[in-house]
């Protein structure tokens, strides 16, 4: 093997050796975007729905599951998020959330007129609130929980809004 053959098979297995760092980080990056354990509750929830016949049910939330599965990975590598796409993350994983634990709880995002939603934010901050707003939140209550999302200015501003009639 001469060195020319040899620096080019070292750079091939060092390239190889970063794509697969990469590989790695982007799973990771999505594996704690959307944690196992809300995964496979919510593929039992599903099947949950399948079982009692409410198939077209289960169909819907499969396909937010899906939503989420695919927008995380798409966006692994994204800081931020425009606010739009945000906003409809967080909407079908709380859609996802309130079938997991049977309407135990509603939520209600309200966006103002006003607002630019391309405007661009940090990717899952207000699906991260409203985690722990269920959490921590509405989830020690039997019945009747609500979570709502509010966006809009105040000044020049841009200010996110999660309240719950819970606990937390």
């Amino acid at each position: 093997m001469n060195i020319l053959s040899y620096l080019l098979s070292y750079q091939q297995k060092k390239r190889l050796e970063r794509e697969k760092e990469i590989t790695e980080l982007r799973f990771n990056a999505v594996k704690n975007q959307l944690e196992p354990h809300f995964l496979f509750n919510s593929l039992n929830s599903i099947g949950h729905l399948l079982l009692t016949e409410e198939r077209m049910k289960a169909y819907s939330h499969l396909e937010s599951l899906s939503f989420l599965l695919r927008n995380a990975i798409n966006n692994s590598s994204e800081i931020a998020v425009p606010l739009t796409e945000e906003i409809l993350f967080t909407k079908k994983y709380l859609e996802i959330e309130k079938l997991r634990f049977e309407d135990k709880f509603d939520f209600e995002i309200i966006v103002d007129e006003d607002v630019n939603t391309q405007f661009p934010i940090p990717k899952m901050i207000i699906q991260l609130h409203s985690e722990n707003a269920v959490k921590h939140g509405v989830l020690h209550k039997e019945i009747g929980g609500k979570i709502e999302i509010r966006v809009g200015f105040k000044g020049a501003k841009l200010i996110i809004e999660i309240e719950d009639n819970g606990a937390g």
